[in-house]
């Protein structure tokens, strides 16, 4: 789910997409500013301004509440994750938090200061220009990247160049300059393929 926020240290998330995504029913009430969501036996609800939640009549002291901005509704995963019983990870290097364990993962909430795809068009554009119609790096056998801050971001790619028998990699690097991702450096690298 693209379009999660990272607010003092919280992961939150769209209340609409974490609907959707995990098949679950969502209720807001506009007047009163409360979000419940329903999925299987388990009722979470939330108040915007409120740092407690209630789970099936429970009610739990958070250290977040829901947020509110734009005329969006985001909740804070961690007390989602906790109330239906799901685990929650954070993925520092690449941004993102996901619920579920390591043999289902359902749910994926990017925080991400640019989406890597979108960063990767970027990219793409930049390798085609330079006249290397061969190295985009949609093409990637291995893709790998990190946000060492929210104004950065590196990316790695290898594949195999079959015509030349190599693996090619490439790192690339993204910063942010002025509200705009701009590519930094690409460097590439070949090493023999022997198949």
């Amino acid at each position: 789910m693209v379009g999660g926020k990272l607010l003092k240290g919280r992961t939150y998330g769209p209340i609409r997409a974490i609907g959707e995504e995990l098949d679950a029913q969502i209720k807001w009430k506009n007047k009163t500013k409360v979000a419940t969501l329903i999925k299987d036996d388990h009722t979470i609800t939330m108040q915007a301004g409120s740092k407690v939640v209630t789970v099936n009549g429970i009610k739990i002291l958070m250290d977040a509440s829901v947020h509110l901005e734009d005329g969006r509704i985001y909740l804070p995963m961690r007390y989602v994750s906790e109330a239906l019983g799901e685990l929650i990870r954070w993925d520092k290097g690449r941004q993102y938090a996901v619920l579920g364990d390591e043999y289902r993962e359902h749910l994926f909430i990017y925080v991400q200061p640019i989406f890597f795809r979108d960063a990767i068009e970027i990219l793409d554009k930049e390798i085609s220009n330079s006249g290397n119609d061969y190295t985009e790096m949609t093409d990637a056998s291995y893709l790998d990247y990190s946000y060492p801050s929210q104004k950065s971001m590196t990316i790695t790619s290898t594949k195999v160049v079959w015509e030349e028998d190599v693996y090619l990699t490439q790192e690339a690097s993204l910063v942010k300059k002025n509200g705009k991702w701009v590519v930094t450096s690409i460097n590439e690298s070949t090493e023999l393929y022997r198949p």
